[in-house]
């Protein structure tokens, strides 16, 4: 397994209720369940949190190897609106991914982690064509769906990750009602594959991800302007 650059974009919209709520406290567990997992399965990757919520459309932790900076940022989230899937991650992906220098890892494979337990409002069209934006810039995507199942939410991930997918490296889980998110995203094949040992990398090639140069603009155009297709 090789180190990745991972957004987790999270549901910040009014289904939360609060981020004292048990459904937030549920969402909360999982992602502290995979940014560990992830870290973890690798010297390189780092982990970023973005919002989903209409009302909330904000970065709360950029890509980073520090645990406890990432469970303080979900903390800190502000809860409101609905939820914009295709938005959000666009908007993450260009800030995150689109302001990067070497040493926050501009060399590794992105990947957006998308958790959602409120309804989906995008439309089926939009998903499809914005799976397919990802797999041409061969970002992987992790979507995990619990909580409301109108909507058809879970169809909207499954085209999504089926559009995404480049060799299996996009993955799908939809949580069962009533059961715990973190102990079905565990069993999963998300964290499963976490659990493969990472090759020794010499030291030469190992880059500190906690290092802070100033960011650079990435050549690459912003995933943002593809919502203009839609």
């Amino acid at each position: 397994m090789e180190g990745e650059a991972i957004m987790i974009c999270i549901d910040t919209s009014d289904w939360m209720d609060s981020t004292k709520s048990d459904s937030f406290k549920e969402q909360l567990a999982a992602i502290e369940l995979y940014c560990t997992k992830k870290i973890e399965s690798h010297p390189e990757t780092v982990v970023g949190i973005s919002g989903m919520g209409e009302r909330s459309f904000t970065h709360l932790v950029r890509p980073t190897r520090e645990l406890w900076r990432i469970t303080g940022a979900l903390y800190d989230a502000t809860i409101g609106g609905y939820l914009l899937l295709v938005e959000a991650i666009a908007d993450a992906y260009d800030v995150w991914f689109g302001c990067w220098d070497k040493e926050l890892g501009v060399h590794l494979p992105k990947r957006i982690a998308v958790f959602a337990g409120g309804p989906v409002y995008d439309e089926k069209d939009d998903v499809q064509m914005f799976g397919e934006v990802l797999k041409e810039r061969n970002v992987a995507c992790d979507a995990i769906s619990f909580g409301d199942p109108k909507r058809n939410k879970q169809e909207l991930f499954d085209i999504l990750v089926a559009a995404a997918d480049n060799n299996g490296n996009c993955n799908v889980l939809h949580v069962p009602p009533e059961s715990s998110v973190r102990d079905a995203l565990l069993r999963s094949q998300i964290i499963q594959s976490c659990l493969i040992p990472f090759a020794r990398l010499s030291k030469q090639n190992i880059i500190n991800p906690l290092s802070r140069p100033q960011l650079t603009r990435s050549s690459s155009a912003p995933l943002a302007s593809t919502l203009s297709r839609f």
